[in-house]
């Protein structure tokens, strides 16, 4: 039997809006017992019963809320679909945040989302745009060949191994400012000084090479000393 949606709406970024659903993940596996009459164990039955006129209702029963004794607001299916809620059904996406930093106590079930059928090339295309930030980092690899013939394997083994080093420091610091985050939440400026330093280290030569170091670890430096705050959820 397939999962059924226990949802329905839309996410939306921009101008874009992608219809999804949302299903369980997770199954409750403790242990439930049935009340049963103990000489013959059958199951004892709850009866929606009415004290006023002493007897069984199944059928006439709506929802109220009592806002002083004896005294109720009668709640229909619509007045919940009017509730001016701006998440009912949609999910806005704002911002995205490293897994570490949402303190689990936070959580309280997991659930799937997938696209409906209609929203299936939209969802695609926000998946591709998230891993266009990790791309930018992986497409300036090639050209730290062009800037320094030693990751061909030419050359002596220290200026081999150098070239290794900082050009691995930099992919590592280009990444780090376009994801914007590097052990923590990084400020802007510390992925301006993180980028600047990156670009530094790919380029070959012992200034630039300097110049990527200090760059580096005033972008690091500068996160520590001011951290962006945390919001919680």
């Amino acid at each position: 039997m397939p999962p059924r949606a226990i949802w329905r709406g839309a996410i939306s970024f921009g101008m874009v809006s992608i219809p999804v659903r949302i299903f369980t993940a997770t199954q409750s596996k403790n242990i439930h017992f049935n009340q049963l009459h103990a000489s013959d164990k059958v199951r004892i039955k709850q009866k929606k019963w009415c004290p006023e006129h002493d007897e069984e209702q199944a059928d006439e029963i709506v929802r109220g809320y009592e806002f002083s004794k004896g005294q109720y607001v009668i709640m229909e299916d619509d007045d919940f679909e009017n509730l001016p809620v701006a998440s009912q059904h949609s999910i806005d996406l704002t911002g995205f945040v490293q897994a570490s930093e949402i303190d689990p106590v936070f959580y309280d079930k997991t659930y799937y989302l997938e696209p409906e059928e209609t929203g299936v090339k939209p969802f695609a295309l926000l998946i591709a745009a998230l891993a266009v930030k990790f791309a930018i980092a992986a497409f300036i690899v090639p050209f730290a060949f062009v800037y320094s013939t030693e990751l061909l394997m030419f050359g002596a083994w220290y200026s081999i191994l150098f070239a290794l080093a900082t050009a691995t420091a930099g992919v590592i610091m280009i990444a780090a400012a376009v994801e914007g985050y590097f052990r923590q939440v990084l400020p802007s400026y510390s992925r301006l000084l993180l980028g600047a330093g990156g670009i530094c280290l790919i380029a070959h030569g012992w200034t630039a090479t300097a110049a990527g170091l200090v760059l580096s670890a005033a972008g690091i430096g500068a996160a520590h000393l001011w951290p962006v705050e945390k919001n919680a959820p």
